[in-house]
């Protein structure tokens, strides 16, 4: 936006000669890139003006003054904008075990099915939940089944790659998401972190809490929807607590 000023303009009484309004047109324009609010100093310079000042002095010293303004105000956004960023983050992440909570998993879903849509790329979903959880509850206290699902959530983080994700589902239950992989190499890598994590075991109070757990996993291409797949998932997790003798799950079959 530009603020256009005729050869000789009066403004409350003080008279701007030709060479004033070029410079102020300059002064203006130098500063233009730092707001949005130019329309603000014309006005100013309209209003605050010092009837008693010389020519161009009162304008200069209106736009000086919306400027300052106007660069403080873009500060404050600036600064907004970054806390509600980190806020926004912040909302995305399990306070407690530190991984993706729900909302931010479902993203991660839906960010992965899209890139399979786009091209064609496969992957698998691991649904975790933890058995035994609440008896750990009920017989050391929250604080021992607080530890339990920090420990989980770490074993889970450090067994899969930076382009995969981990979240908390909720409760006891979590979620593995393997980007950019086969059945074959998923159910692998499934296997492998099923036996790892129901391996573990995590000392507190004295006690020594064995962590167990049961895994679902189900494969994702580009026709699944991310409600289906993660109810997939979850029900092949249910049939592996009730077989308890190897995963189920596997690639959908064709539609």
């Amino acid at each position: 936006m530009g603020l256009a000023l005729s050869e000789e303009e009066t403004f409350e009484g003080t008279q701007v000669d030709h060479h004033t309004a070029e410079d102020l047109q300059a002064f203006v324009a130098a500063h233009a890139s730092r707001t949005d609010l130019l329309a603000a100093v014309a006005e100013l310079a309209e209003t605050a003006m010092d009837p008693q000042a010389k020519a161009g002095d009162g304008l200069r010293r209106a736009a000086s003054l919306a400027l300052h303004v106007a660069a403080e105000m873009e500060r404050r956004v600036a600064e907004q904008a970054s806390r509600i960023a980190e806020l926004e983050g912040m909302a995305l992440f399990d306070e407690l075990t530190g991984v993706l909570n729900r909302r931010g998993f479902l993203n991660e879903i839906d960010r992965a099915l899209a890139e399979a849509r786009r091209h064609g790329s496969t992957g698998v979903l691991i649904y975790v939940d933890l058995d035994g959880f609440k008896a750990i509850n009920d017989s050391l206290g929250h604080p021992a089944g607080d530890e339990v699902l920090r420990h989980t959530a770490r074993i889970l983080r450090d067994s899969v790659r930076t382009t995969d994700s981990v979240g908390r589902l909720g409760g006891d239950e979590f979620g593995v998401l393997l980007t950019r992989t086969s059945w074959k190499d998923g159910l692998i890598r499934a296997e492998a972190l099923e036996r790892r994590l129901n391996a573990a075991s995590v000392p507190y109070a004295g006690c020594i809490v064995s962590v167990r757990a049961s895994f679902g996993i189900q494969a994702y291409s580009a026709r699944d929807n991310g409600a289906a797949l993660l109810a997939g998932a979850d029900d092949a997790m249910y049939r592996t607590k009730r077989n308890r003798s190897e995963l189920v799950g596997g690639p959908r079959a064709a539609a």
